[in-house]
C-alpha cells in the first residue's frame, strides 16, 4: 500500500495523490548526474480504468500496458500500472520511474541494441551452461560485496567461456543487460541518492538473487536485470568507465575490457542446478499442458508482433502467453488479451 491518501477505505489508490507524491521525489533528482545527457521525461501512473498523465486525469489509454516506456502523443513517456505492480513508498516508485524514463532516453537517442526477446525465450536447454551461468553470478555477487577484482576477472572469464559455446544466446543476454541492466543501474543510482537505506536493501536482495540456484536462474531475461545492474555498479566501484554508445553495435559489456589472462575456469557440474533445470522444464511443460487440456486449437498463420516478454514461456514448439499477445495475420492485427498458447512454425521464434 502506498504511503499516500486514499479515496476511501478499501477503495483504489487515488492516482493523482500517488502521482504528486512520486513527482515531488523526482523534482529533487539531478538526472544529468545519474547519466550524462539524461533528463526527466513525462510520466503516467494508471490502473484498469484511469490514468494520471503529467498530472492530468484521463481514461486509461489502450496503449498503456505493463511498466515501460511508450510513444504517447508523439513523445516518449514512462508508465506504471499501480494495480498490477503496487509499490510501497513514493521513493521506491520514483526509482522505478527513473528506470522507465531511461528507456525513454534510449528510444530518444536511437538505441539499436535491443535483444530478440523471442530468441531469448527459446534459450538453449543446456544444464552445463546454466551451471556456468550460476558460477558466473556467484563471482559477480562476490566481486561487488567484497570489492574483489579477482572475482570480477573470474566472472568475465566464465562469461567468455559461455560466449564461446553459445555465442548467439549469450549475445542476446548482453543486449538485455545493455537495455534493462543499464536502465536498472541508472534507477539504482537515483535510489542511492534519494533513499540510501532502501538502496542498500535492494542491492542486498539483488546479491541474494544472483546467489540463488532456484527457478529464477533459468529465467535468463529477468536475470539480466540483476546481473547487468550489479556489473555496472562493479565497474563504477572499480573506477572503470561505463561505456554505452546508444547507436553502436557493441553492447555495454563488450565496450569494457576486463583482463582475463591467467584466469583458469573449472566449473564442474552441479547436481542442484541440474535438478532445478529439469524441474523448471517440467513446470513449463505442465503450464502448457494445463492450458491446452481444455482449449480448442485454431489454425492461424500469423506472426507475433506484440507481447509481454516477462510473462511468456517457451516449451518445445509451443509458447505460453499468460497475459496477452498481438498477432499479425495478413493485414489484420489480432489482439488476444487473455492467456493463450501459440504453436511456433519450425525454425522460427515468432511465426
Amino acid at each position: 500500500v502506498f504511503n499516500c491518501p486514499l479515496k476511501n477505505a478499501g477503495d483504489k489508490m487515488n492516482l493523482r495523490s500517488v502521482y504528486d507524491s512520486v513527482s515531488a521525489v523526482l523534482d529533487g533528482i539531478d538526472f544529468g548526474e545519474l547519466y550524462c545527457g539524461f533528463h526527466r521525461y513525462g510520466m503516467a501512473l494508471y490502473n484498469a480504468d484511469e490514468a494520471c498523465v503529467d498530472g492530468n486525469m484521463i481514461p486509461r489509454p489502450d496503449v498503456f500496458r505493463g511498466n515501460t516506456a511508450v510513444d504517447y502523443g508523439g513523445r516518449y513517456i514512462a508508465i506504471w500500472d499501480i494495480d498490477i505492480d503496487p509499490v510501497d513508498a513514493p521513493k521506491l516508485l520514483a526509482y522505478h520511474m527513473v528506470h522507465e524514463m531511461f528507456h525513454c532516453h534510449q528510444f530518444a537517442n536511437g538505441e539499436a541494441r535491443y535483444p530478440d526477446d523471442l530468441a531469448l525465450l527459446n534459450y538453449p536447454d543446456d544444464a552445463l551452461n546454466f551451471t556456468r551461468k550460476y558460477r558466473e553470478d556467484l563471482c559477480l555477487a562476490d566481486a561487488f560485496e567484497h570489492k574483489n577484482a579477482e572475482k570480477l576477472r573470474e566472472f568475465a572469464a566464465i562469461r567468455a567461456l559461455r560466449a564461446e559455446t553459445f555465442p548467439a544466446a549469450v549475445r542476446e543476454e548482453l543486449k538485455t543487460e545493455t537495455i534493462e541492466g543499464m536502465a536498472e543501474y541508472v534507477g539504482l543510482r537515483a535510489l542511492r541518492r534519494i533513499a540510501p537505506d532502501k538502496f542498500d536493501s535492494v542491492l542486498d536482495g539483488y546479491l541474494d538473487i544472483l546467489r540463488e540456484d532456484g527457478e529464477l536462474l533459468f529465467n535468463v531475461r529477468k536475470m539480466c536485470y540483476y546481473s547487468g545492474a550489479v556489473f555496472f555498479l562493479c565497474l563504477e566501484m572499480a573506477d572503470i568507465p561505463v561505456r554505452n554508445d546508444f547507436t553502436g553495435s557493441a553492447t555495454a559489456y563488450e565496450s569494457v575490457s576486463i583482463d582475463i589472462s591467467g584466469v583458469s575456469v573449472d566449473v564442474s557440474p552441479s547436481e542442484t542446478v541440474e535438478r532445478g533445470f529439469l524441474a523448471y522444464k517440467k513446470k513449463k511443460e505442465a503450464a502448457v499442458a494445463a492450458h491446452t487440456a481444455n482449449s480448442a486449437y485454431t489454425e492461424c498463420r500469423a506472426r507475433i508482433c506484440g507481447y509481454d516478454p516477462m510473462n511468456m514461456l517457451h516449451s518445445g514448439d509451443l509458447i505460453y502467453c499468460s497475459h496477452f499477445v498481438f498477432l499479425k495475420c495478413g493485414d489484420e492485427i489480432k489482439r488476444i488479451l487473455s492467456p493463450v498458447v501459440l504453436k511456433v512454425a519450425p525454425g522460427s521464434d515468432r511465426d
